[in-house]
């Protein structure tokens, strides 16, 4: 198998005689290698590609060569998207091999028609989603995938999407009379059928989860799993392997059973009653909660006098609620199955507020609309052991921000394949000439209130000779809009916040609308490619460390420190390394590309870890001077 790769991926391969932009390179042929070994010896391969190695071709030639059954798992939609629509149908093309593939996402990115012609006979559906709702029914008979991508006029974050799609809870499976024309049902079938299959990382692991519980799965078996954007698995299996419940969970199901009882049960008055008296007892708890904290561990909480009321209230109320469906649920299916999902969520509900996993951290998180009580892993590495060593298969792990000082050990640890095959790839890109890392001097200390306002005085120049081009990334919301407020009075650069429109159509504007500067935070950390022009310097506010007030990060830290470890060393400063290098690698997307990354923060200079986290950066020359930037930027324009 790897002869036949190399004679497509080398300077003379097919791939070079079919794309003219495309460029053999050393470590692609290496990861390509390391790819079929892995695929032959059913191997575990953890490697490191670069930006610009191609490491997307690097697997999917191994993988269509082969004909074996293959799961990829993505971390993002657009990775998913440019994988099924453009890269895997042009490999396919190009080797001439007939290769079966589905694009499966998660139920909640369909619609569902039960729900739609439910929720319009209940006539659940208020004068605010009305004119969402009508776009959706005008539109459904003539949709291909029944994807909500493929409504048009309907934002990604309309309120309408919850009550037109289902859930694992609400779903009536193959009871359900849309069941043959359900949208889920015909994607998941292809997938079944399909010799590669695209999907995200949660839904990867939500189909573990049915394995281990022995429940009907929704993929394949696999004989090749590629986790692309390998660094989100330790968070996405953290999430996996905990338990969660929030408000919101609660409040979609009164709003089901109340349709349901509305449809078949109407007579029985007590029911909107109980539900009034518990979603009232839920808002208090949530007012309890928030006194003691927005975010907390749940010891805080767990003897405070009037929550510990509250629970016993909500015990007698859930109960009562249950022997009320126990009496309903033969009127109707749906009312049956609000018995079962209510019968589960109650369960949770109680083992969450009132029980503790001395292997997980238990902690509550407060927000505008509600509040969430999690069980979190200490650590994911033997559960996510477990889940290879079930499924002999080849498993491959890889993205651009693996490493620690040039090795992926760290990551291989986290995620317990620590016997894998482990390979770093550097980035073929000339980062010495392509690009320059500017940290502006007397910016103050980063929690200073000036802070932000005297790296704008810094940047705004840089930026105004740029005219735009600039994508600055904060490590908060807080910072986000204090700065985009200071920048309205400072500069006539058209200015693009995150959260005014959403992700896609915010990255287009960038795009097309000259002059501009985008700011953002969190997500656009990483996915974000832009080539050329379109983007000549990256500025980030402060080092990416975790706030200290994460339950999740302070129990972790308590338990390092129990084993004789130093927190700081060995957790925080590589979640930091790889988040900077995730945010400096918007920069330099393609070999023509130049730029400067600008690091506001004064600790990475003053600080003695400064330098180590400068070395896992991209090798790029490094200035504290402004006539330093400008000769880079006469070069830029």
């Amino acid at each position: 198998m790897w002869q036949e790769c190399a004679a497509i991926l080398e300077a003379d391969g097919e791939l070079a005689t079919q794309l003219p932009s495309y460029e053999p390179r050393q470590q692609q042929l290496t990861m390509a290698h390391a790819v079929c070994q892995a695929i032959e010896n059913q191997q575990c391969l953890v490697v490191e590609a670069g930006t610009g190695v191609g490491k997307t071709f690097a697997y999917l030639v191994p993988i269509v060569i082969s004909r074996n059954k293959t799961i990829i798992a993505t971390g993002t939609k657009n990775l998913q998207d440019q994988l099924f629509n453009r890269d895997l149908p042009f490999i396919q093309k190009l080797l001439k091999i007939p290769v079966k593939t589905a694009l499966l996402k998660g139920r909640a990115n369909y619609l569902c028609r039960y729900r739609i012609q439910h929720n319009q006979a209940a006539d659940s559906i208020n004068s605010q989603l009305s004119k969402a709702f009508a776009k959706i029914t005008h539109q459904l008979p003539s949709l291909k995938t029944g994807e909500i991508s493929e409504i048009e006029g309907v934002s990604e974050d309309h309120k309408i999407w919850p009550l037109v799609t289902s859930t694992i809870d609400n779903c009536l499976n193959q009871e359900c009379g849309f069941y043959n024309d359900c949208f889920l049902v015909k994607a998941r079938r292809k997938a079944q059928n399909a010799d590669v299959i695209v999907i995200n990382h949660h839904l990867y692991f939500a189909n573990s989860i049915l394995e281990q519980n022995d429940t009907a799965e929704l993929l394949p078996r696999p004989e090749v799993v590629v986790f692309d954007e390998a660094h989100q698995l330790p968070d996405i299996a953290s999430h996996f392997f905990g338990k969660q419940i929030s408000l919101r969970q609660i409040i979609t199901y009164f709003n089901d059973l109340k349709i349901e009882w509305q449809l078949a049960a109407s007579d029985q008055i007590q029911l909107p009653d109980v539900l009034s008296r518990i979603e009232k007892s839920l808002l208090d708890m949530q007012k309890i909660l928030s006194q003691v904290g927005i975010r907390h561990t749940w010891n805080l909480v767990d003897t405070h006098d009037q929550l510990v009321v509250l629970r016993r209230h909500l015990d007698e109320e859930f109960e009562f609620l249950l022997s009320l469906l126990e009496q309903l649920s033969d009127r109707s299916k749906g009312l049956q199955l609000c018995l079962e999902r209510g019968q589960r969520l109650i369960h949770l509900f109680l083992e969450l507020t009132h029980t503790n996993e001395l292997s997980s951290v238990h902690w509550y998180e407060v927000y505008q609309s509600g509040f969430s009580i999690y069980f979190t892993p200490l650590d994911i590495a033997q559960q996510c052991q477990n889940l290879y060593k079930k499924n002999q298969q080849s498993w491959i792990f890889t993205s651009a921000t693996l490493s620690i000082n040039k090795q992926v050990a760290h990551f291989a640890k986290a995620i317990g394949v620590e016997d894998a095959v482990q390979i770093c790839l550097s980035s073929p890109f000339d980062y010495q000439r392509q690009a320059l890392l500017y940290v502006p001097r007397y910016l103050g200390h980063p929690n200073s209130s000036q802070y932000i306002k005297k790296l704008l005085e810094a940047v705004l120049p840089i930026m105004e000779i740029l005219k735009g081009r600039t994508m600055f990334l904060f490590t908060s919301h807080i910072a986000l809009n204090q700065a985009f407020h200071l920048l309205e009075s400072m500069t006539q650069l058209q200015l693009l916040a995150q959260g005014s429109i959403a992700k896609d159509q915010l990255i287009q504007a960038f795009i097309s609308q000259p002059k501009s500067v985008l700011l953002a935070t969190q997500s656009f950390w990483e996915g974000v490619d832009i080539k050329g022009d379109g983007l000549s310097c990256v500025i980030i506010d402060k080092l990416p460390f975790m706030h200290l007030d994460n339950p999740v990060l302070q129990a972790r830290m308590a338990d390092m420190r129990r084993r004789g470890l130093n927190p700081f060393n060995e957790y925080q400063l590589p979640m930091a390394a790889t988040s900077l290098q995730q945010g400096a690698g918007r920069l330099i997307r393609d070999g023509k590309d130049q730029g400067i990354l600008i690091i506001g923060d004064p600790r990475l200079v003053h600080r003695n870890y400064g330098p180590w986290l400068v070395a896992n950066l991209p090798p790029m020359r490094r200035t504290r001077n402004l006539s330093t930037v400008k000769q880079m930027l006469e070069k830029i324009n």
